[in-house]
């Protein structure tokens, strides 16, 4: 990734909402049912690390994707509000 994007991939609303889904499909579980001799992707551990999902805590990107939706609302509210007062100008 270039060197200028990186600080907004650390903010993305989509960054957290992919990891929140993987743990939640993937987090806590025992191991999956194989019938092949070899099955890479039997570990779901294994699977978190191949997806590159670090091991924030769950509840941890709860908070902020929730905090991210809230940031959100209140700057359309100011925007909708500072539109208002300009058109009644």
């Amino acid at each position: 990734m270039l060197i200028y994007l990186q600080p907004l991939s650390t903010v993305s609303f989509f960054r957290y909402t992919y990891e929140g889904m993987l743990q939640a499909i993937y987090l806590n579980r025992p191991n999956l049912s194989c019938t092949e001799i070899y099955c890479f992707f039997q570990s779901p551990s294994k699977i978190l690390s191949i997806m590159d999902v670090p091991t924030v805590p769950f509840h941890a990107i709860l908070i902020i994707l929730a905090s991210w939706i809230i940031c959100l609302h209140i700057f359309t509210y100011a925007v909708l509000c500072w539109r208002i007062y300009y058109a009644k100008k």
